[in-house]
């Protein structure tokens, strides 16, 4: 599953339905979305957390109306990624069904609902992530993760979206997903180009470490204990998990000696925030999911803000 659909209503069925028009889901009144909590604290990175908890709520808007293609197409980049189960361009995948559309094809309008509940930026205010919940009757509720990018223009779009738990529709938390005091500013390296050159080297080095070893000993302990004091640890089949107890659960259920591969990325221009995310797969090749990474500069040191692992089929 990705793009914030239950399994009811996941890509594939949107994909295949570029033929023709989509079936509607069962209808589901609006729930007030929880206030976004974040511990940004710098007045770029608080602007630009605003901001995009306005776009995410205005996607949301958007989409309700017009249907999933449209708001999709709409509130994306032309390079935006989903998995299904493995990365996709969410454009090329919709193009047949957004030429039908523009040439007057109604799209069905969305019941899915979803809305902001932790959002965090770059100093800059050019790179974002916001994690979220969605609900639909008859088909459950679950959480999203989506990184979004400010525009040349200004406008923020989003570059990757992917499913991040489930969740009990009747209780959407009322208590930010990371409970902590405000962190300390985050330090820019020298340049953008370094610093992401020394995120991909991180990267490159954990991936190494969790095809050795478990996740929660390679993300916990050790030399490459990285998660932040604030981090969220986000996996398909649970609730995101901030506490020692329920991190540990979570990276106990990701796969161990398995291959992880990077397959892209992003860097904020001032250097303190990025995003990286790729692949995993068993010994023989087969395909096991993917893993999305929020890495923030904390005085000297990287540290992992968000560590998602999407196992393929959920």
């Amino acid at each position: 599953m990705s793009v914030r659909f239950p399994a009811a209503v996941a890509l594939a069925a949107l994909i295949a339905s570029s033929a023709g028009a989509a079936t509607p889901p069962p209808h589901l009144a609006a729930r007030p979305a929880a206030t976004p909590k974040t511990t940004t604290k710098s007045p770029g990175g608080q602007a630009a957390a605003t901001a995009v908890a306005n776009a995410e709520k205005a996607f949301d808007a958007f989409t309700h109306v017009h249907g999933y293609t449209k708001g999709f197409f709409t509130f994306s980049a032309p390079d935006a990624i989903a998995f299904h189960p493995q990365a996709l361009r969410i454009h090329d995948a919709l193009a047949a069904k957004e030429q039908a559309i523009n040439n007057t094809e109604p799209d069905a309008p969305s019941s899915l609902r979803w809305g902001p509940y932790r959002v965090e930026a770059a100093t800059s205010g050019d790179l974002a992530f916001d994690l979220g919940t969605w609900t639909m009757e008859g088909n459950g509720a679950g959480w999203f993760f989506t990184v979004w990018k400010k525009q040349p223009g200004g406008k923020w779009l989003w570059t990757l979206d992917t499913t991040a738990g489930t969740a009990d529709a009747n209780a959407v938390p009322a208590t930010p997903v990371a409970n902590a005091p405000l962190p300390v500013k985050r330090a820019p390296a020298t340049s953008a180009d370094e610093a992401k050159s020394a995120v991909a080297s991180l990267d490159d080095a954990l991936n190494r470490v969790l095809g050795a070893s478990s996740a929660d000993s390679a993300l916990t302990g050790g030399k490459y204990g990285m998660l932040d004091a604030h981090a969220v640890v986000l996996t398909s089949d649970r609730a995101p998990a901030s506490t020692p107890d329920d991190i540990a659960a979570a990276l106990k259920t990701r796969p161990a000696n398995g291959v992880w591969t990077p397959d892209g990325g992003d860097m904020s221009a001032s250097g303190d925030f990025a995003e990286s995310y790729g692949h995993v797969a068993a010994q023989d090749g087969t395909y096991l999911g993917h893993y999305v990474r929020v890495w923030v500069k904390r005085g000297t040191d990287w540290t992992l803000l968000v560590d998602l692992y999407g196992a393929s089929g959920t």
